[in-house]
């Protein structure tokens, strides 16, 4: 597929692997982003690199010089809009085609979330807004039952999600959260699922897929997410309930101000599904997502968001449900109480484990029991933060064996 964009688009993204996807399928959209061993595979004059300071944040890169001057004249996407980079830009005169921040910082707060589902009806799980040094035990038991979850307003990959058992476990959360506002949510026995979608004055919405979640080997948070499985499908009847609900979420968005991509996560139970938050900005996918969306021939949401951010309407397209990916992915996180640095390169590794080839290519991929590993390379890597994006040609769900090398990998690795 064509796709009719101007040459001026940079994508400033502080992580190479959420860009390999969008540099493979879209050949006039230029990536700024630390140089790594990863970023030297790429021989192309559209990946524009400087070395990683002690501080690694998107803000970093777009203050650096040689990128200020990169960026003359140019559209900037960033992967999430945050109020320096906005005023950033301001002040230096260059564009920034994601949604105004105000919006998504409002989107992304989890107790204002409940209450825009509530406003529409979307389903979730029934919860209470209380301050957490307010709560009782048994009163929040007796209203949603045990266990229950709390959420607080803000946080990533399960960081601020926590699953209360017992009086115990509340009494530890009020020593460090007392005077917070919080979420307390029914416990829903389910799966996770999340789907990318684009909000504009026409959504689309994508096909529902697995979050991986709740394994200590790859995540220290309780239910914390470390992946996707994009290979297996849900009843086709619940998917089309699912969508069009989705739907209703996207265009009371639209009417608050928000457009583009966004991220949108549910539990799916015997009873149903239940929205559990969303995601305004892009997702960790996003960079595999639209590798497959353009090998499926569909219009990737990376493009859509794109067409928005430029004036033009999104693509209509008949049934994304009828697509079937063929991937899994894992994003190892640093779990360890201090910094680390990674000094390995990226590549391909056969199913023993050895390195067959230096590479950040998808298409590399050829048999089932391959595995690529897109590594962040030669800088520090904080506390919970993501060093490696980790694909698989086969579904990663029930697959102990497939997990397990996953989890051997980080040793070679680190």
């Amino acid at each position: 597929m064509k796709y009719n964009l101007p040459d001026n688009i940079v994508f400033v993204v502080n992580d190479f692997s959420k860009a390999v996807g969008i540099l493979k399928v879209f050949p006039n959209v230029s990536v700024v982003t630390f140089k790594s061993a990863s970023t030297d595979m790429i021989k192309s004059k559209r990946v524009f690199t400087v070395l990683a300071g002690k501080n690694t944040k998107t803000i970093d890169l777009l203050k650096n010089r040689e990128v200020a001057a990169f960026l003359k004249g140019k559209r900037v996407v960033v992967f999430k809009n945050l109020p320096a980079i906005e005023i950033y830009a301001k002040k230096n005169n260059f564009e920034v085609l994601n949604p105004d921040w105000r919006i998504s910082f409002d989107l992304e707060d989890k107790l204002k979330t409940a209450k825009l589902m509530s406003k529409i009806d979307a389903p979730q799980p029934k919860y209470l807004i209380e301050n957490v040094n307010d709560i009782n035990y048994e009163e929040i038991k007796g209203k949603l039952g045990g266990p229950f979850v709390i959420q607080f307003a803000r946080g990533m990959a399960g960081s601020s999600t926590y699953l209360i058992k017992n009086e115990e476990d509340l009494s530890q959360l009020k020593k460090n959260y007392m005077s917070f506002k919080a979420k307390y949510l029914k416990f829903i026995e389910g799966e996770t699922w999340t789907l990318n979608a684009v909000c504009g004055r026409i959504s689309v919405i994508g096909k529902p897929f697995r979050q991986l979640s709740g394994d200590p080997k790859f995540n220290n948070y309780w239910g914390g997410t470390f992946g996707n499985d994009f290979t297996v499908s849900l009843d086709r009847e619940i998917e089309l309930k699912i969508i069009g609900d989705a739907k209703i979420i996207a265009d009371e968005m639209y009417k608050k101000g928000f457009w583009g991509f966004f991220g949108l996560d549910f539990v799916v139970s015997k009873n149903g599904h239940f929205f559990i938050e969303i995601n305004p900005r892009f997702t960790a996918s996003v960079s595999l997502y639209t590798f497959m969306e353009d090998a499926s021939g569909l219009a990737p949401l990376f493009y859509q968001h794109l067409r928005e951010a430029l004036g033009e309407e999104c693509i209509k397209e008949n049934d994304r449900l009828q697509t079937a990916f063929e991937y899994s992915q894992f994003f190892l996180r640093n779990l360890e109480s201090k910094e680390i640095i990674i000094h390995k390169k990226s590549g391909l590794y056969d199913e023993n484990l050895n390195l067959i080839l230096e590479t950040v290519d998808y298409n590399a991929l050829n048999k089932d029991k391959e595995i690529l590993a897109i590594v962040d390379s030669g800088k520090e890597i904080k506390k919970n933060i993501q060093y490696a994006n980790i694909v698989v040609k086969s579904s990663a769900l029930g697959n102990d064996k497939t997990k397990n090398k996953i989890y051997q990998i980080t040793e070679i690795l680190r």
